[in-house]
C-alpha cells in the first residue's frame, strides 16, 4: 500500500471533518416578519353603526340596537350578529403591511374616487371613515386611507372582500329553518 496515498487521503478527511464542523448548514436565514403597521384600533363594544358605501353609490347602513345589529338600509330588518361583528372585529384591530406617503394622485391608487368607503361611528361619538382603492400590483393587499390622514397603508384583501360582500349580500339575519313534518 501507497503511505503516501493513504496520507493524503487522511489529510483530505481531516479537513472535510474540520470544514463540515466550522461552517455553518446551508439553513436559509430566519424571515424577519413584515413590519405591522397599526391603521386603526378602537374597542369592538364601543362601535354603534357602520356605513359601507361603493362607487356606484349602494349604501348598506347597519346599526347596533340593544346589542344586536340591525340593518337599516337598503332594508330595514334584523342584522347577521356573526357576519357583522366579524367585520367590526377586523376593523376594530386594523393592521397594514405598510405604509408610505402617496408621490402620485390618489386616483393611481383608486382613491380619488374610492371604490369602498367605510363609515364608522363609535359609542362616545367618535368616528372613522376608511376610503379603500385598487389592489397593488401584486393583487395581495389594496390601498386604503383613514379619516384625514395623508398616508396610504396595505391592507390584505380579505378585509375589504368582507367589506365590499356585505353591499353585495347586506348581511340580514339569515332565516331560521322550519321542520315540516
Amino acid at each position: 500500500m501507497n503511505y503516501r496515498l493513504t496520507i493524503a487521503l487522511l489529510l483530505v478527511a481531516a479537513a472535510l471533518g474540520i470544514g463540515v464542523l466550522l461552517v455553518p448548514a446551508g439553513r436559509s436565514p430566519t424571515p424577519t416578519p413584515a413590519p405591522v403597521v397599526s391603521v386603526l384600533s378602537f374597542d369592538v363594544e364601543k362601535a354603534a353603526s357602520l356605513k359601507l358605501s361603493d362607487a356606484q353609490g349602494t349604501n348598506v347602513t347597519v346599526q347596533k340596537q340593544d346589542s344586536k345589529w340591525v340593518v337599516l338600509t337598503p332594508k330595514e330588518a334584523a342584522g347577521d350578529n356573526r357576519r357583522l361583528s366579524s367585520l367590526v372585529s377586523r376593523l376594530a384591530d386594523l393592521s397594514a403591511s405598510g405604509s408610505f406617503e402617496p408621490t402620485e394622485p390618489l386616483a393611481s391608487y383608486g382613491l380619488a374616487s374610492p371604490g369602498l368607503t367605510i363609515e364608522i361611528e363609535l359609542s362616545d361619538g367618535t368616528s372613522h371613515q376608511l376610503r379603500m382603492g385598487n389592489q397593488t400590483p401584486d393583487r395581495r393587499s389594496s390601498y386604503l386611507m383613514v379619516d384625514d390622514r395623508a398616508e396610504v397603508f396595505l391592507v390584505p384583501n380579505f378585509v375589504v372582500d368582507d367589506a365590499r360582500s356585505m353591499i353585495a349580500s347586506p348581511p340580514y339575519l339569515p332565516p331560521t329553518p322550519t321542520v315540516t313534518p
